[in-house]
């Protein structure tokens, strides 16, 4: 491993004991061979971490930890309350004006489509109808195809 790989591992994680076992033990092969950076790790527990030790950590005061205290209450409290000024103003005057031509799209579409099906019922009627006149005045009527049996009817197979 290079040293200012090393060098970077130390500062880092090594320090902290936040390496995994087998990057621990890799760095440590590596300060057994390397004088320069086993001089390195010295003055950084030195430098960094000695300074620090025994010491106990500083609590902040006790008002810090009153209004911290209720700040959380007070949040906590109005995170129930529902703002229906904030909810509203989504629907700002270009959403409105989206809405209502998306629902009349909607609409048209919707009637449309029920017309639509009256006319096509209708039509197929219509269709039905001519197709049995056509067969009505060529003279076909009900006609069989083998002798003494009756089958369909001219303007079922005219398209009706």
């Amino acid at each position: 491993m290079q040293c200012d790989k090393v060098r970077d591992i130390l500062i880092t994680d090594y320090i902290d004991y936040e390496l995994d076992q087998d990057s621990r033990k890799e760095i440590e092969g590596h300060l057994i061979q390397c004088p320069e950076c086993l001089a390195f790790k010295d003055e950084l527990i030195n430098n960094v971490k000695m300074p620090f030790k025994g010491k106990l950590e500083a609590a902040p005061p006790g008002f810090i930890w009153d209004k911290i205290r209720t700040a959380i209450e007070k949040d906590g409290l109005n995170a129930g309350i529902v703002n229906i000024g904030e909810m509203l103003s989504f629907f700002r005057p270009q959403w409105i004006n989206v809405s209502v031509i998306s629902l009349m799209v909607c609409l048209t579409l919707l009637v449309g489509n029920y017309f639509a099906r009256d006319i096509w019922s209708s039509a197929q009627q219509k269709r039905s109808q001519a197709s049995i006149e056509v067969s009505d005045n060529l003279g076909l009527g009900i006609f069989g195809d083998i002798p003494g049996e009756e089958t369909e009817n001219a303007s079922n197979i005219i398209g009706g």
